[in-house]
């Protein structure tokens, strides 16, 4: 069965290819964000498939962009629904790394503390308990510390492959 925001997805797929190139069908922010993110996870390769979403005002996520790593990035990262990062996981992706600004760095005040109450369940929109907690992980990154977030994409990769047999979304 499909959710909600998928049928309204398929819906303006639709739209989309009924119209051509001339069609000037908008889709509203989210459900792009979706459509992207879709794209770039399908066309993931690799061992481990890594989706990292960014923060425009942290560190430069789309820096990491590999086969085996999607990137977006968001103006500020507690714009990030958590339905995302479960559609991330429900459509292939091993693991979903978090990169937002670090404490008293937000340009948004609180973005990345949200997002992290969101993860944990103690802010709505909360995330599902479903979603393995192993196979999310947040960090705090400066603008000029992707050294830093490299090294935590490799360790978070390395604890991805430890848990090949259990399933990234029950």
């Amino acid at each position: 069965l499909l959710s909600g925001l998928d049928k309204a997805l398929a819906e303006y797929e639709k739209e989309i290819e009924q119209a051509g190139n001339e069609g000037a069908v908008k889709l509203p922010e989210e459900l792009r964000g979706r459509v992207e993110l879709r794209e770039q996870v399908r066309a993931l390769a690799g061992i481990t498939r890594i989706v990292i979403f960014g923060c425009d005002c942290a560190c430069d996520v789309q820096r990491l962009r590999a086969p085996d790593t999607a990137t977006l990035s968001m103006l500020c990262i507690g714009m990030l629904p958590p339905a995302f990062i479960e559609y991330a996981l429900r459509q292939g992706a091993d693991g979903v790394l978090i990169a937002g600004c670090r404490d008293g760095d937000c340009e948004y005040r609180v973005g990345g503390r949200w997002l992290a109450q969101r993860i944990e369940g103690t802010r709505e929109p909360h995330m599902r308990s479903s979603v393995s907690a192993q196979r999310v992980r947040y960090i705090a990154a400066a603008t000029f510390e992707e050294d830093r977030l490299r090294d935590e994409l490799e360790r978070f990769k390395h604890a991805l492959a430890q848990l090949q047999t259990e399933p990234a979304h029950a």
